[in-house]
């Protein structure tokens, strides 16, 4: 501005500020409008120089708003930015976001054009415009972007916990749709589009987690990395990201390292023994994949993604119900995931650090939470239909709760790991509710007792720490299937009252021959179990007798033949339900081989201190 001074007075004219630097080529080139959680204090701005020369932004203005731009802060003297360098610009407590101090600190409310667009704009010390973003989706406030007309072309809005960026890095077509994306994770001081390099992106993985704690699971989530190399690696730069929609969440890591084949555990206030521990106000909420996909993900210092996991139900075919869409680290959308959490159960790697990026063939339900420990190994066997659900007590006396339990039995003639198979149970829907721990083995012709934790341990041979909630079958039908640790169904148990039908809407129900078979549902106090013991025909109604004496861990003896309408029936003598003759081999439709007397005598007398 250049004043003159005449004898009627002081006059001013208009001229461009001779120290002030060309407004053309430093452009807002990524920003944080939506971080995870609080906006508040936690938005920045990076710009970027195009140029070959360091460019002085003395005096400059960054300024933003929702209907308007109000000034958000002015540059110092002396504020520069290298050829082809950034500058960040944040609020007060992007440090703790970032893990570093922005360049300049200036208090922001950038909104997140949750019904109309709103801008950031860019001026030079002239007042002259350098650059202007407009996002979201409509123009009623009528942004002018840099062509000087009413603007009609808008980057995406904000999604929480993701940045706007150019790309590529830099480009500046002066139509904010063409030039700015979602950044799939923010890149602030780096270029939007590089493939950045961190030491340990390659062996560093999240090897379990917890997302559902039993009972409530606030500040009692954690995550485990492990470093599966042979040297330490410095974390510095690293976070952690989460949700349930999108990745809305992120905690980033302090200036911590994981040393060789170690483990480092990251967890809120209620983890004991954490190596990292997130604030309550920043507290771990991964989700619990409870109908739809959730995920996580490590992002190395690169920045970029060193491992994912998506976790939640996946379909009867095995196909991950995965409607946010969310990315395998191939970049694809994932098809598969890692199982639907448990509560109080960790989903953990088979084998340490082994990483297939596929998170079905990774993770597994574990019983056995080992936080930075060692995962126990698990042995994924297939099963070869000799493993029957032989007896359930689904309807104790007094309260159910606590009480039930269900008894497998071996009919095959040699010994079957259960690691990783598990114990489904339906009334609405099939939902997962044990996960047999690695190592756990039924012998042949052995009977396995899984009990809820008021079972003594005189009778249950494991223990499940939650409900199994077998279902009274008060409607239609109730259900429980074994599956085996690739995911097939090994057998299945379905019961109901007698006349009982499927009901509109009820879950899908079918034995193992594709049919409906039902048992019927035994009385309070009594059991519902095969008789003779193993038999298979694939019909529940003829494998199964209700009302019979409970016999947990000990051959079953005979209760009420299921009513098929005609009247009480009897054990047949002939097909599934005979016992073998003697010299055969037990096969899918065979009973338990003939015992001695001696260990008759012995299983009695378990049996009666048992109910004594």
């Amino acid at each position: 501005m250049t004043f003159l001074l005449f004898s009627s007075g002081l006059f001013f004219i208009n001229s461009a500020n001779a120290s002030c630097d060309p407004a053309g080529d430093i452009v807002i080139n990524e920003f944080m409008a939506n971080p995870a959680g609080s906006d508040s204090d936690r938005e920045w701005i990076e710009l970027r120089n195009n140029a070959e020369t360091a460019v002085d932004i003395s005096g400059w203005a960054l300024k933003g708003g929702a209907s308007s731009l109000s000034n958000i802060g002015t540059f110092p003297e002396g504020a520069t930015i290298s050829s082809g360098g950034y500058l960040l610009i944040g609020d007060s407590d992007v440090v703790a976001d970032l893990g570093q101090m922005p360049d300049h600190v200036f208090s922001m409310s950038l909104g997140n054009a949750g019904s109309n667009a709103d801008a950031i704009q860019l001026s030079d010390c002239d007042g002259i415009v350098a650059d202007t973003v407009v996002y979201g989706d409509s123009n009623s406030d009528g942004w002018l972007d840099d062509t000087g007309g009413i603007a009609g072309s808008f980057a995406p809005a904000p999604i929480e916990g993701q940045s706007l960026g150019r790309m590529p890095d830099g480009q500046d077509s002066d139509l904010s749709a063409s030039d700015f994306e979602v950044l799939d994770f923010a890149t602030p001081w780096l270029a939007n589009d590089g493939n950045g390099v961190c030491h340990g992106q390659n062996v560093i993985k999240i090897n379990e987690f917890l997302p559902n704690p039993d009972g409530s699971d606030a500040t009692f989530e954690w995550i485990e990395l492990h470093n599966s190399s042979s040297e330490s690696v410095q974390l510095q730069g690293w976070s952690i990201q989460y949700g349930k929609s999108g990745y809305t969440d992120e905690l980033s890591l302090p200036s911590v390292s994981i040393q060789a084949n170690g483990y480092l555990l990251i967890g809120g206030t209620g983890v004991p023994d954490a190596d990292v521990v997130a604030s309550s106000e920043n507290d771990i909420d991964m989700g619990s994949g409870s109908s739809n996909s959730d995920a996580l993900r490590l992002i190395h210092c690169g920045p970029g993604v060193a491992d994912t996991v998506v976790f939640g139900p996946s379909d009867e075919a095995g196909v991950a119900k995965n409607t946010d869409s969310w990315l395998d680290d191939d970049g694809s959308i994932a098809t598969s995931s890692a199982p639907k959490p448990i509560e109080g159960m960790t989903l953990a790697r088979r084998l340490d650090g082994e990483d297939s990026d596929d998170s079905s063939i990774d993770f597994v339900v574990s019983i056995m939470n080992t936080p930075g420990e060692s995962n126990p190994e698990v042995r994924c066997e297939e099963g070869d239909l000799n493993i029957k659900i032989n007896e359930i007590y689904p309807n104790p006396s007094g309260t159910d709760g606590g009480n039930e339990w269900i008894e497998l039995y071996n009919t095959g003639l040699s010994s079957v790991r259960l690691d990783d198979w598990v114990i489904q149970t339906a009334s609405s829907s099939w939902s997962d509710k044990f996960v047999f721990p690695p190592e756990t083995t039924i012998e042949a012709g052995e009977f396995f007792i899984l009990g809820e934790v008021n079972v003594p341990s005189e009778i249950a041979d494991i223990t499940s720490t939650s409900n199994i909630s077998l279902g009274n079958a008060s409607s239609g039908f109730d259900g429980v299937r074994l599956i085996d640790c690739p995911g097939m169904v090994q057998d299945t148990l379905l019961y109901g009252k007698p006349g009982a039908i499927a009901e509109e809407g009820e879950v899908d129900f079918r034995d193992d021959q594709g049919a409906v078979s039902a048992a019927i549902i035994s009385d309070s106090g009594l059991s519902l179990g095969r008789y003779p013991d193993g038999s298979d025909s694939d019909d529940n109604s003829v494998d199964f007798q209700t009302n019979m004496d409970p016999t947990p861990g000990l051959a079953n003896t005979p209760g009420e033949i299921p009513d098929d309408g005609n009247g009480p029936g009897t054990v047949p003598s002939t097909g599934c339900n005979k016992a073998p003759e003697a010299g055969e081999e037990p096969s899918k439709c065979s009973s338990i081989q003939s015992t001695p007397h001696a260990l008759w005598m012995v299983m009695l007398i378990a049996l009666y201190r048992r109910k004594h």
